[in-house]
């Protein structure tokens, strides 16, 4: 079955944007557990989308489009595969040189992740008509 090219599209001009807007929300969970004040609102928010969305879609064109030719290839775009995918990008993109770079790995893993699930949500395929 042909997957509808503008649900294509509209994936890889959504999906880099949830990236941000996990860890926006996964930080806020964090300093709420800590006792800490929540993230720093929806200016906050939008400042992170805006900061992160350049390299968000910069790894959606160098890593993410051919991973979904790929996949797409040889059959793929399984949920499980698109989530690994996702992983995959942002662990390269993590960034190392912070003072907690396990804690940093795993917010951008789980933020890859969530990207794949957005990207996911756009290419999965229908169920069709029982009978």
């Amino acid at each position: 079955m042909q997957m509808p090219r503008g649900r294509v599209v509209l994936g890889f001009l959504v999906a880099p944007l949830a990236a941000p807007v996990a860890l926006d929300l996964m930080t806020s969970l964090e300093g709420l557990a800590r006792g800490a004040a929540p993230s720093l609102g929806v200016l906050g928010a939008l400042f992170l989308v805006g900061f992160m969305a350049p390299y968000a879609y910069l790894a959606m064109l160098v890593v993410g489009v051919p991973a979904y030719v790929l996949l797409r290839r040889f059959g793929g775009l399984r949920l499980w595969e698109l989530l690994l995918a996702g992983a995959a990008v942002a662990a390269v993109l993590a960034p190392a040189d912070t003072t907690a770079p396990a804690r940093a790995l795993i917010l951008f893993v789980a933020a890859g992740a969530a990207s794949g699930l957005v990207f996911w949500l756009f290419v999965r395929e229908e169920p069709g008509p029982t009978g």
